[in-house]
């Protein structure tokens, strides 16, 4: 189960990967964009072949060190594009990346691919669980990545007041949501390793799926008027997937007794995904997605203002 929720969340990663860069390929937005994800994709990929080695019986030692050298030699590069889609996003596009500028981050990311394939990252098997242990190496290499992390997110946060419009909103919800989930994820892998505590390494998961499908929203809609409309419309959404799948659950816990088991699920479906689609309807009103109310209240604004303005030239700085 969980190596199934691993590996869609790999594929829903690569899926908005190729979504976003197909989108416009010559952005240079969308191609660091696309860079980070298809890194997270790999990453998640890594640890579902993990998974699924550790539970083979025959699988061998080697095999299971191989995917997690992966991992770790993926992971190393994320700093390196996620900083450099922060300075596509403040640059405008416009300026080239010195390599004076960018050698530090490509310097960061040899010295994790070292510590990371290094012996030191993982110590002998552990005879409780089967898995790997870790090393000094492999702490070393999360507390790099904590910082990294950290540097990308201040300096982001920085460059917000300097930025505005469309740009502002990239920054915040491209640059600012990755660096947070790159940062809690290298935290939790870190502290569950450490404390040995699976769970706080499973809480990551549903953390990369909604990062996912905000900034893949924020970068695919241009009709972007404020920070309000994109948490609104992913909030909308997120409602009616959740509202189609819990009602199928539930009505099919409810029509178990009543009905036979081949029509259960198809009756369930029906009223759930009905009940989705009003819900759906009546949120997308409720928030006013659509921008019915806001232009019903600046054409009302506009014609009360133009009949109680007699002075043209008044009137036109006015609007």
């Amino acid at each position: 189960m969980i190596a199934a929720i691993i590996l869609f969340n790999a594929l829903f990663g690569l899926v908005t990967c190729i979504v976003v860069l197909h989108a416009n390929p010559r952005r240079r937005i969308n191609q660091a964009f696309a860079a980070v994800f298809l890194l997270f994709a790999l990453w998640l990929f890594c640890i579902y072949r993990l998974f699924v080695v550790v539970a083979e019986p025959h699988a061998t030692l080697s095999d299971r060190l191989f995917w997690l050298r992966a991992n770790t030699l993926v992971v190393a590069w994320v700093p390196l594009t996620m900083w450099w889609l922060k300075e596509v996003i403040v640059t405008m596009n416009h300026r080239t990346i010195s390599l004076k500028r960018v050698s530090p981050w490509l310097l960061l990311g040899v010295v994790l691919v070292v510590l990371g394939l290094s012996d030191a990252a993982f110590t002998p098997l552990s005879t409780s669980d089967g898995t790997r242990g870790r090393g000094i190496a492999y702490f070393v290499f999360i507390a790099m990545e904590v910082v990294a992390y950290a540097v990308i997110l201040a300096q982001a946060w920085r460059s917000l007041g300097q930025l505005s419009g469309v740009r502002h909103i990239e920054l915040k919800f491209l640059v600012i949501v990755l660096g947070a989930l790159g940062l809690s994820c290298s935290l939790l892998n870190g502290l569950g390793s450490y404390l040995n505590m699976r769970v706080l390494k499973l809480v990551q998961f549903p953390l990369i799926i909604a990062s996912f499908a905000l900034c893949a929203w924020s970068i695919c809609v241009y009709r972007i008027l404020s920070a309000r409309d994109i948490i609104m419309a992913v909030v909308h959404r997120t409602t009616g997937i959740s509202t189609a799948i819990l009602g199928i659950v539930l009505m099919e816990w409810i029509l178990q007794s009543r009905l036979s088991g081949s029509f259960t699920l198809p009756v369930s479906a029906t009223i759930a995904c009905c009940a989705a689609f009003l819900v759906d309807r009546r949120l997308h009103a409720r928030l006013d997605l659509g921008g019915t109310r806001f232009l019903t209240h600046m054409r009302l604004t506009t014609s009360a203002t133009a009949r109680t303005e007699p002075n043209i030239e008044r009137l036109v700085g006015m609007l």
